[in-house]
């Protein structure tokens, strides 16, 4: 374990970093041959640890980076230098304050622009909330390997590219590039790459993957698709195996959910406000003909989809007779999807009620609106962190605010039907038929299992001495009061199995 990578205690939750001025690596940047003012650089201080060398890019040596299939000649310049008027956060953070870079890192962005979606929790993992003289930075990430929350101490450099020149002022960076007036994206890329060795460690990887290190939680699920249904995995291990066939003994586990069940999931699941993403992998699903020349890479759609590559899933929306579902390329720009509800779409002139509820705007950014069922035909792959992030939304749109009145609802309701559920020994009436999915039927007793319904039915052709027809039909009816013995035998047998907390 690097030094600077200190194992974070529960007491400095609420601590700021404080940086020390006197302590080893400051000035450094001298013997580095970092190319700015020398008073300038004589007070910044270098990580010794993840210094601004090959190493830390991950290379076998230093050479000239490969970026997209050309040499550049890049130089370690520090953030507050290359970009000289942008604090480190502005209070602008949402998910399109980040654009992709060099690297191959769209994983780790989109978990990024999944997580700036809910701003106060992406903020918590800066303990460093400013620019400081020196220019260093503390971030708290969780090592999944080794199961802890730690401290990772990062320095002001990144890489950027020189170009024709050697001025560093207004030169482009290298990796991950800020949208908007802030750079905390190019700090927490950083620490991150160092968390994991090296900058080229980032290239490839499974969004769930940042989400852990940034969240602590390993609890994600996945689900794939073949081009008109979905179903969920076991694990994200099934995920990682990407082209490998699902074992089709044990496919019949898992139910399959068409575009519209699917939906009604993943509204759920943004209700709850679980982070999510997406991606295509071209050979599970029939309705795509890939466009790819090498093997490893991006291929793209008429459509303006790329495959092996990650989506953010930002939001979902209902209503008007639609069900969208709104994605983001990490790239970005203007490499959006172009069908039915793309920037470009028709469809908002069709449904300007739908524009203005979910404050439609085309921009450049990489944001994008698909149908729920286009978003089955297309997309394979769906991952989603079971984790509900704290803090409200980067923007709070009129339908969330509905949804979750709705979803606050249904969980009273649900509280409502457990306690009814438990305290009558296994049945409930009336309104608890709705959160069954069926249809509401006011009178009707509705019984936990098969099986306590069977014992009730028994128990009146026993106690009653009834047909057995009658038996069942006076069990659904709650009009039919229950004999007081059989109540009791209910509440005794249901608590009797019930967990140990609630007997």
């Amino acid at each position: 374990m690097l030094c600077c990578l200190a194992a974070a205690s529960e007491a400095d939750d609420a601590t700021e970093f404080k940086v020390d001025v006197a302590q080893p690596g400051v000035g450094d940047g001298v013997k580095y041959g970092i190319n700015i003012p020398k008073e300038y650089l004589e007070r910044l201080w270098v990580d010794p640890d993840f210094p601004p060398t090959h190493v830390s890019l991950g290379l076998a040596k230093e050479k000239a980076l490969s970026v997209a299939g050309r040499l550049v000649n890049h130089a370690w310049c520090p953030i507050s230098y290359s970009k000289p008027d942008l604090p480190l956060f502005a209070g602008t953070i949402d998910p399109t304050s980040l654009g992709q870079g060099a690297l191959g890192d769209c994983w780790l962005i989109t978990a990024i622009s999944t997580m700036a979606e809910y701003p106060e929790s992406l903020k918590q993992l800066f303990l460093t909330k400013k620019h400081n003289e020196i220019g260093q930075y503390v971030l708290r990430l969780y090592d999944a390997e080794d199961g802890e929350w730690l401290d990772v101490k990062v320095d002001s450099l990144v890489p950027i590219d020189l170009g024709g020149g050697m001025a560093y002022e207004g030169k482009p960076l290298v990796y991950v590039n800020p949208t908007k007036q802030e750079v905390w994206m190019c700090v927490l890329e950083k620490a991150v790459a160092k968390l994991f060795g090296s900058y080229a460690q980032l290239n490839g990887g499974l969004v769930g993957t940042g989400w852990t290190a940034m969240t602590g939680c390993t609890d994600i699920q996945n689900y794939e698709g073949n081009g008109e249904t979905f179903k969920k995995l076991r694990s994200g291990f099934d995920l990682q195996l990407l082209d490998a066939e699902w074992d089709k003994q044990r496919e019949k586990e898992h139910a399959l959910m068409n575009a519209e069940e699917f939906f009604k999931l993943l509204d759920e699941f943004d209700g709850r406000h679980f982070l999510m993403c997406c991606g295509i992998i071209a050979k599970k699903n029939p309705n795509l003909k890939e466009n790819v020349d090498d093997e490893g890479s991006e291929g793209t759609w008429e459509n303006g989809l790329y495959t092996k590559h990650a989506y953010a899933i930002l939001g979902t929306y209902e209503g008007h007779g639609v069900q969208l579902i709104r994605c983001r390329n990490p790239w970005g720009t203007s490499k959006e999807y172009d069908g039915d509800w793309g920037d470009q779409s028709s469809k908002w002139k069709e449904f300007p009620e739908v524009a203005k509820e979910v404050k439609f705007e085309p921009r450049a950014d990489g944001v994008f609106w698909m149908s729920a069922k286009d978003f089955c035909s297309n997309f394979t792959n769906v991952q989603v962190l079971k984790q509900s992030m704290p803090g409200p939304k980067s923007v709070e749109l009129p339908y969330e605010a509905a949804r979750a009145k709705k979803m606050k609802e249904d969980a009273e309701r649900l509280q409502r039907v457990k306690a009814e559920l438990y305290e009558n020994g296994g049945w409930y009436t009336g309104e608890a038929v709705s959160w069954r999915g069926g249809d509401p039927q006011p009178g009707m007793r509705i019984y936990e299992d098969p099986e306590t319904f069977k014992y009730v039915a028994k128990r009146l052709v026993e106690l009653w001495g009834c047909p057995d027809f009658m038996s069942k039909d006076f069990s659904e009816h709650a009009r039919t009061k229950l004999p007081p013995v059989l109540r009791k035998e209910l509440i005794d047998r249901h608590r009797a199995t019930a967990p140990k907390g609630r007997r």
